[in-house]
């Protein structure tokens, strides 16, 4: 009923959901029905790139968000904190590359020191696995 009883609180809150800041690009994310080990590959990519997503638990926290816009910043897309399709299949290439890299890196040389991705100066020690140790 366009003129009943509610109608303007009706419309004010139609206008209020349809100004929400990035509703856009958070319903193109929704379309993705992205499930949660889909949303844990997306964090795991993120860590291996150097972006904290402060955990990687399948759930799109503030620091998954943060770490989305951060890498949206660092590859010339506006940092919605909301991944399209295009953009997932570009950070999944990014982390596998760099994964191959590090394990590259760690195979030719025999024990390696990384800084850990979100953790700072803390450093891992990998040492080569005695299978393929030379």
């Amino acid at each position: 009923y366009p003129e009943g009883r509610y109608a303007e609180s009706a419309k004010a809150e139609a206008a209020r959901i349809r100004a929400e800041p990035g509703r856009q690009a958070r319903l193109v994310e929704d379309a993705l029905v992205l499930s949660r080990d889909d949303r844990r590959a997306v964090q795991r990519a993120l860590a291996l790139l150097d972006l904290d997503p402060r955990g990687i638990d399948g759930l799109f926290g503030a620091g998954s968000r943060a770490a989305i816009a951060e890498w949206q910043k660092k590859n010339g897309a506006e940092p919605t904190t909301y991944l399209t399709r295009d953009q997932i299949t570009l950070l999944l290439s990014q982390s596998d590359a760099r994964a191959k890299a590090l394990e590259i890196a760690f195979m030719t040389a025999g024990t390696g020191t990384l800084l850990h991705p979100w953790l700072g100066p803390k450093l891992v020690q990998m040492e080569r696995p005695a299978r393929i140790r030379s």
